[in-house]
């Protein structure tokens, strides 16, 4: 058995480039600490109504696009830019869950997840807010 499970571990890491133990790194612990501004943004924004259609309006202005293309499926360059940053407002900014959020817009979790990494840098780089000051 334990021969039959190392030549499975030693497949898995060939044919994904990897090595090391086949569960090695799987989880990943970071510290969590949200200031109060963070807080406090949250609470404003959860305060004026926000929710996933409101967030698609102010991604389609900012973009300017149409609201049904920020939630349409598909790999569109701009679409897809769209939807991250989406994901990133909805998930960092208001609290909501990646599960609620990947059911609403028909996409995996790990879609979502995705979606918020790439959405932070977009936002970051074109210095777009949620809410106008």
């Amino acid at each position: 058995m334990r021969r039959l499970l190392t030549g499975y571990a030693v497949s898995f890491n060939r044919r994904h480039r990897r090595w090391g133990h086949l569960f090695q790194n799987r989880y990943k612990s970071i510290l969590c600490q949200e200031e109060t501004y963070l807080l406090e943004l949250k609470y404003k924004v959860r305060a004026q109504g926000y929710d996933v259609e409101r967030i698609a309006r102010r991604v389609g202005q900012l973009m300017q696009m149409h609201v049904t293309q920020v939630t349409a499926p598909g790999k569109n360059r701009q679409t897809v830019g769209a939807r991250g940053l989406l994901c990133y407002w909805a998930v960092r900014e208001c609290g909501m869950t990646m599960v609620s959020l990947s059911r609403k817009l028909g996409i995996s979790s790990t879609a979502v997840s995705q979606s918020v990494v790439r959405g932070e840098k977009i936002a970051f780089e074109n210095n777009f807010k949620l809410m106008s000051d």
